[in-house]
């Protein structure tokens, strides 16, 4: 889209040339809760046991019947976990990774398992985040917190939001609001 139009299909590209400064900011608009967990078998994405139990299980008991069909048959879950993922504690207290759920299945043998769209290493500690009211204010103060960080050094004359699919999901049709909500507005000249 511009000022002036937008289109429903078709490819973007951006091209950055050297003369241009570039700003950027990367973030996840989550908070963690209490809810936490370790991952105490797990092969990359693909998680067999958080803390000695069925990953499976442990993960049905947090969504609940939301997922109920996929947990005893195998599918997709990001659409129920894209506004609240799973995260894994990095570094420093406060740094996490976010990695939403990606489906339930089972392997040949008939275990199940919890595959993620991130490697999980075995014996990482998983916390449960949440977007709070994020989806329903399009994630204004997110990106109020991007725009001033990608802003510290460089004026910008352009911007460009880049959305994983989960965060679509959960921003949905919402991403406007956020776009026009007054304390971000009023950094862009709107």
């Amino acid at each position: 889209f511009s000022a002036e139009a937008e289109s429903g299909t078709g490819v973007s590209m951006v091209g950055v040339g050297p003369a241009v400064g570039f700003g950027a900011s990367m973030l996840g608009p989550y908070t963690p809760t209490t809810i936490a967990a370790t991952a105490t078998k797990s092969d990359g994405r693909r998680v067999f046991e958080i803390d000695g139990q069925p990953a499976s299980d442990w993960v049905y008991n947090w969504l609940g019947d939301s997922v109920k069909n996929e947990y005893e048959n195998g599918g997709l879950i990001l659409p129920q976990t894209a506004q609240s993922p799973i995260a894994i504690q990095v570094g420093g207290a406060g740094e996490y990774v976010t990695a939403h759920c990606a489906a339930f299945g089972k392997d040949e043998q008939g275990i199940s398992f919890v595959d993620f769209f991130a490697p999980i290493p075995q014996g990482s500690k998983l916390t449960i985040m949440d977007s709070g009211s994020g989806p329903q204010t399009g994630y204004a103060s997110a990106l109020n917190q991007a725009f001033d960080d990608a802003t510290a050094s460089v004026d910008p004359r352009a911007a460009l939001l880049v959305y994983c699919g989960g965060m679509a999901i959960a921003v949905g049709d919402n991403l406007n609001a956020g776009l026009q909500e007054e304390g971000f507005a009023s950094k862009i000249g709107k």
